[in-house]
């Protein structure tokens, strides 16, 4: 899609949740006669399609198997000298400079590098994964702006997720973008579908009550209405295959949780084709603040797990040629990372200057790590404390310097975002414009697949 016409397409998707609030206050409504009051009808059906419409008129019938995109988000501030980016303490180094829990013994071999131990979840999965550390964050702008930034690569807050662009620009997947917490909070016309709406049973059966009562209907004058009516009976059938597939999925992996049957169900009967997830709700806080040794490494341990069962799925689930997880690309990001030793209340802060991501999947080459970070010793440090601060990195060799030379600066998100936007370039359809950051950003070559 070219880029006006992109700009176009979501005003036209923008301005169909207003017109479908008009049509939804037609006379026509009231010969359902199985829902509730008229009037309570109407309400109903108002807010149903204020959350659901917007995408429908953008949905495409897949063409061939299709390239998934799962954006997920770790959350409040994981430390990746325990999990992503671990170190041990060279000569001249102690724990006042940062403190980690765990021996050098404990350390995770992965490929020429290590993970953490809070990172163990992952070990099934390490010849499927990749990672980028140094990644500057800049300033703590909070977490939400800086979560925005690296779903987004744009730092101003304002754009989609990555997730939610694709949606928008492949045009496939009634379900739009399929979430399991907060939703995209940057202004978007690309549905968002809750797994847990899934799971609990309320979201279909909000399909079939609508199908019901579209087909009640004998006809309009409307050639807007007619065409919803169309739309709405293609996507209640969708949401019908769906929900026979995650029956199979659950036969076949008695335990899963919930969720992930609906997720691996969505992406291969087509119903969505990118999702945003968050860890377990009830998986322990990384932003304490406090009593880091005893909380925050069994808290990265949940997150990780969360991600970890998702992937483990995923390869059991047949599609195309070969698995879900074949033809799924995972991003795992945090907003940032922690500081690197311990504050009066052991516990760790905010951390800005250095951060971490890891990939997964299709178009990721495994075992490789792309990036560095370092640790400034508080006696080396112009600030008096111990930082931990990403290396500069020069792109064309695609390693980590010492210090910034021409042509070399910080990994950031807009680096990231590139690499995603390589890694589905060959996957969208043609004419299709999917461009999170400039073409001219540079993108983190090493971490491809070739």
């Amino acid at each position: 899609m070219k880029r006006r016409e992109f700009v176009v397409q979501m005003g036209k998707s923008l301005s169909l949740v207003v017109a479908s609030k008009a049509i939804l206050t037609q006379a026509a409504w009231a010969k359902s006669k199985n829902l509730l009051s008229a009037a309570a009808r109407r309400m109903q059906l108002n807010a149903w399609s204020s959350r659901h419409l917007s995408h429908f008129s953008l949905a495409n019938e897949a063409q061939g198997p299709g390239h998934f995109l799962v954006l997920y988000e770790l959350g409040e501030g994981a430390d990746t000298l325990a999990g992503l980016d671990p170190r041990i303490h060279q000569k001249g180094e102690d724990e006042k400079d940062f403190f980690i829990p765990y021996r050098s013994e404990e350390r995770i071999r992965f490929g020429e590098s290590f993970l953490g131990p809070a990172a163990s979840p992952l070990m099934p999965h390490l010849a499927d994964i990749g990672v980028v550390n140094g990644i500057m964050m800049y300033r703590d702008v909070g977490h939400e702006s800086l979560s925005n930034f690296l779903a987004s690569g744009n730092p101003s807050g304002m754009n989609p997720r990555m997730s939610s662009a694709l949606s928008f620009c492949e045009h496939r997947g009634h379900g739009g973008v399929m979430v399991n917490g907060t939703s995209d909070p940057s202004p978007s016309p690309v549905q968002q579908t809750s797994l847990f709406d899934l799971s609990n049973g309320s979201l279909i059966q909000d399909y079939q009550q609508i199908k019901d009562s579209i087909l009640e209907e004998d006809g309009s004058s409307n050639d807007y209405f007619s065409e919803l009516v169309k739309k709405l009976g293609v996507v209640a059938s969708a949401a019908d295959q769906m929900s026979r597939i995650k029956s199979q999925i659950d036969a076949q992996n008695p335990g899963i949780r919930s969720e992930h049957a609906w997720l691996a169900a969505a992406f291969a009967s087509g119903f969505s084709m990118q999702a945003n997830l968050l860890p377990n709700s009830d998986a322990p806080t990384l932003d304490s603040h406090s009593n880091y040794e005893a909380d925050h490494a069994t808290a990265q341990v949940a997150s990780w797990q969360y991600l970890a069962d998702i992937m483990t799925l995923f390869k059991k689930v047949p599609y195309g040629s070969g698995s879900l997880f074949d033809h799924t690309t995972f991003m795992a990001y945090n907003e940032f990372s922690r500081t690197p030793y311990l504050n009066a209340a052991a516990g760790k802060d905010h951390n800005p200057l250095t951060n971490s991501v890891l990939l997964a999947g299709k178009g990721v080459q495994g075992g490789v790590v792309v990036g560095e970070s370092q640790i400034i010793t508080r006696g080396k440090s112009v600030v008096n404390e111990a930082l931990h601060i990403a290396k500069p990195f020069d792109f064309e060799s695609q390693s980590a310097v010492a210090a910034a030379g021409k042509g070399q600066k910080f990994i950031d998100p807009t680096n990231v975002a590139a690499t995603i936007a390589q890694i589905f370039k060959n996957s969208l359809a043609p004419g299709s414009f999917f461009e999170p950051v400039a073409a001219s950003v540079p993108y983190l070559k090493k971490i491809l697949k070739s």
